[in-house]
């Protein structure tokens, strides 16, 4: 009987020891399974945290990129702006210079047919004043035009002094002086005066875009200066009379060395509307020592 106890007394005690072992080796296994579910986890978040720095990483090459793409296209842009801009103008030059060219060409063509229609040393009693000769307008005023008349400007209104070529056009115009001539005093006194001047035509332009105005109301004491257009030269100069009344003198130098025919009053057009007075106002005598004076050489 105490064998049989002692064995089953073992055989308990050995399938304690086995359940022991194997509830120990399962503890192992749950121990061994969490610890490899943390490994992977925390690889997992490893990972993660790599692809996310990638990510930023990637993000700022590609926007860097973008940046550098919007500024090479800015510059781009700026450089065709340019190109356009120098383009436009480099145009304007040539079109401004075509104009000019087709300006004298067409004036040529006028001085040539002018001369063909009209010949100076073929006017009847008229013989052109010597290319060095005075030409002078004085009083309110008398002129001198370039045959060496006398004449004296009697009507009020809008004159073209000188027009080079004579009859061209506004195209072909390369130079253009005209005067606006008023009435002083009484409404029939013949006391006329050059009030405004306009100088014009594609000479003028050259140097003075829209070309010169002159007001007699406008002297403030300058220094008068001599304009060179071509092979004339003029100046303006102001003037004031006893009477207090303001007015413009007109000076120009070698008129006589024009290549083409020169209208105008001073020129080769007719005077006599200009000399003629207003209807029903009577002429009145003048003292051609009048302190108003202007001088065309």
């Amino acid at each position: 009987m105490q064998n049989a106890n002692a064995e089953q007394e073992a055989r308990r005690a050995e399938e304690e020891r086995n359940a022991i072992e194997e509830a120990e080796a399962a503890m192992r296994a749950e121990d061994e399974r969490k610890a490899m579910q943390k490994a992977h986890e925390e690889e997992a978040w490893r990972a993660e945290e790599q692809r996310k720095a990638i990510d930023k990483v990637e993000e700022a090459m590609q926007a860097e990129e973008d940046n550098k793409a919007i500024q090479k296209a800015h510059e781009e842009e700026a450089r065709r702006a340019e190109a356009e801009r120098d383009a436009i103008q480099q145009a304007e030059g040539a079109r401004r210079a075509e104009e000019e060219s087709k300006a004298l060409q067409k004036a040529e063509e006028a001085r040539r047919a002018e001369e063909e229609r009209h010949s100076i040393q073929e006017a009847p009693g008229r013989a052109e004043a010597p290319r060095s000769a005075v030409i002078t307008a004085k009083g309110d005023p008398h002129l001198q035009n370039v045959f060496g008349e006398r004449f004296d400007l009697m009507r009020p209104g809008r004159h073209v002094l000188i027009q080079i070529p004579q009859g061209a056009g506004v195209q072909s115009t390369l130079l253009r002086v005209e005067a606006d001539a008023r009435q002083m005093g009484l409404p029939c006194a013949p006391d006329v005066y050059l009030e405004d001047l306009n100088i014009t035509g594609a000479s003028v332009d050259a140097k003075w875009s829209g070309g010169l105005h002159f007001h007699a109301e406008d002297a403030h004491g300058e220094t008068p200066h001599w304009e060179q257009f071509g092979e004339i030269e003029l100046k303006v100069v102001h003037g004031r009379t006893q009477k207090g009344i303001n007015y413009l003198n007109l000076l120009v130098k070698h008129l006589g060395r024009s290549r083409f025919a020169v209208g105008g009053l001073l020129g080769l057009d007719d005077h006599t509307e200009a000399e003629t007075p207003l209807e029903d106002c009577a002429r009145r005598h003048l003292d051609l020592s009048s302190d108003v004076t202007a001088e065309l050489t």
